[in-house]
């Protein structure tokens, strides 16, 4: 067994990777969150999603070694029986499609008891899909059932969940023609390079960065806060093109040279945003804290721990200290992560997936062959997905709990008065 760093300088190996952590995580998707609202109030998140990713880990590895372990007893017996050795070329290169429905039959075919073996593998294919699709409906289901304009029809939950099954169901047959495993293929490519790591984005982004503002706003003003997000998103958007934009021929590399001008538009904006900021806060120590600091993850983890610890505070030496060792603690990185790590990581993700099918769209060209308008459906879903962001971002009252609905009239739920953002605001603590 021998170990090539060198693929580790592969961008499509860190795509792919993220890709699959995303799926087999269900990251994104809403399922996770679906099913967490069906946890009692004290649940303990904190170990639970502790268990969850190791668990995946632990599956992964073992799951990686049976998968070489089973393509290389293929690529091995078809060099040995072949006429021509280039039929057995591109084994280790199959898709996920390839090797669930290809590769990897062939190889239990090859096996002592072959059909013992198919009967367990596709048995658990089978399972896995029922399972899956139970997942993604209810994902849809849940929050359509939870908000407030199915009560206001009012739809029962039978009846949301029957209208998403047959909608679904209707989208099926899109893959069921003799184009419907390349389609399948193309909007599998755009929903877990561009689309999922989009959501992954945007999430961390409203919980780092707008979850909490208010606090921020109270306490260095309004215009400090704006000036340094402001600063950040350019800052880590200049240095996303600027590394993407060289040439792997050129002498310079132009990856430090984005990360250079990136990390100066970052302090350039946290120095200018502290110097003019206006509020209650007057030492420079803590005004960097109030414009820098992620409150938001903080907030969620003074929540979470608190069900266990009462007296637990955020930024406490010793409550902080509890965090790191308590397992059903959330401890200090998560909010770094939250507001700084992830959405650097997933925009240049998100570029790198952008760059590489700009340079080379999927599938176009040896060994798939795919035609170049069959793209148009992958970019058709990704639009899709935006054009929902964009819409829930713009009226965020849409998916509002329906306890929240009253009597108020239809267009009310959908423009937010200023006067009910401030009674809202004032339930809240903000």
């Amino acid at each position: 067994l021998e170990l090539d760093w060198s693929y580790l300088n592969d961008r499509t190996i860190w795509i792919d990777a993220i890709g699959q952590v995303f799926f087999s995580l269900s990251l994104c998707m809403g399922s996770i969150t679906a099913y967490s609202s069906f946890n009692p109030k004290h649940q303990n998140i904190a170990r639970d999603g502790k268990i969850i990713c190791f668990s995946d880990l632990i599956v992964s590895i073992i799951a990686g070694i049976s998968v070489y372990e089973m393509l290389g007893f293929v690529k091995n017996t078809c060099e040995k029986t072949a006429i021509d050795t280039r039929e057995c070329e591109g084994i280790y290169s199959a898709g996920v499609f390839d090797l669930a429905f290809v590769s990897y039959p062939v190889g239990i075919s090859m096996s002592s008891a072959p059909n013992f073996w198919g009967i367990l593998f596709f048995g658990c294919l089978l399972l896995l899909g029922i399972d899956s699709a139970f997942s993604m409906i209810i994902a849809f289901t849940t929050v359509l059932d939870d908000a407030w304009f199915s009560k206001k029809l009012p739809l029962k939950k039978p009846v949301v969940s029957a209208i998403v099954c047959g909608v679904g169901f209707l989208l099926g047959f899109l893959f069921l023609f003799d184009t419907g495993y390349y389609f399948m293929d193309i909007v599998d490519h755009y929903l877990s390079n561009w689309c999922l790591m989009l959501i992954g984005f945007v999430q961390a982004v409203a919980c780092g960065w707008f979850y909490q503002a208010p606090y921020q706003f109270r306490r260095v003003g309004k215009f400090s806060v704006a000036l340094y997000d402001l600063c950040f998103f350019v800052a880590i958007t200049l240095g996303v093109i600027i590394a993407l934009s060289g040439n792997e021929d050129s002498d310079v590399d132009v990856i430090w040279v984005g990360v250079f001008i990136g990390m100066f538009v970052w302090i350039f904006g946290l120095v200018a945003a502290v110097l003019l900021s206006k509020g209650r806060v007057n030492s420079y120590r803590e005004k960097i804290w109030c414009i820098a600091g992620w409150h938001g993850p903080d907030m969620i983890r003074r929540m979470v721990n608190k069900q266990f610890e009462p007296e637990w505070e955020p930024n406490s030496i010793k409550d902080e200290g509890k965090a790191f060792y308590r397992h059903q603690l959330i401890s200090m990185p998560f909010g770094f992560l939250i507001k700084y790590l992830i959405p650097m990581a997933l925009l240049l993700l998100v570029g790198l997936a952008l760059s590489k099918d700009l340079q080379n769209p999927y599938g176009v060209g040896p060994p798939t062959d795919y035609k170049m308008i069959w793209n148009l459906l992958g970019i058709f879903v990704v639009a899709m997905v935006l054009s929902c962001m964009v819409i829930l971002f713009l009226f965020p009252r849409l998916w509002y709990d329906s306890s929240y609905a009253g009597n108020e009239s239809w267009i009310s739920w959908v423009f937010i008065p200023k006067s009910v953002r401030n009674i809202e605001n004032e339930k809240l603590g903000k």
